[in-house]
């Protein structure tokens, strides 16, 4: 799978798929191991999405810190 071969967009795309649950049964955890990886590869779209799960804990334990470096980092 692409994702898994390095491809940063389809590691974001493959954790919205697991967060929609498209094509995929849905998974908050999942989406959010791709989402990071997306995110700390540099690819901005994640950014902000990854700054919510941390906020408000989903696939995740809340964690406000996290949150707020990705918020601000998507603000960047």
């Amino acid at each position: 799978m692409a994702a898994e071969n390095g491809s940063v967009p389809c590691m974001n795309n493959l954790s919205v798929s697991y967060m929609n649950g498209n094509g995929t049964p849905q998974n908050e955890k999942a989406a959010y191991e791709w989402m990071q990886k997306a995110a700390d590869h540099g690819y901005i779209l994640s950014f902000f999405p990854l700054a919510y799960k941390w906020m408000w804990g989903v696939g995740i334990e809340s964690n406000f810190d996290h949150a707020e470096y990705w918020a601000r980092r998507a603000l960047d």
